[in-house]
């Protein structure tokens, strides 16, 4: 079985494929942002801590799959 840090890893990456290619990417992501306060509470996550990794994450995919500008 894979470290702590290599399970984050993977986990991080299955969220950003679901979140890009999921049957229902966008109310995926539209589903997590909704509703941040319920989830935080039912994973017991502080709040803060979820809006920041969710605010990373979504950034991430955006920068990702951006075109990239030609220079």
């Amino acid at each position: 079985m894979p470290d702590e840090k290599k399970m984050g890893e993977i986990a991080i990456k299955l969220l950003k494929y679901r979140l890009i290619r999921g049957e229902d990417s966008i109310r995926a992501s539209e589903f997590l942002v909704r509703n941040i306060d319920a989830i935080s509470k039912e994973m017991g996550i502080p709040i803060d801590d979820l809006k920041e990794f969710v605010k990373e994450i979504i950034s991430e995919v955006v920068d990702e799959y951006q075109p990239k500008k030609k220079t």
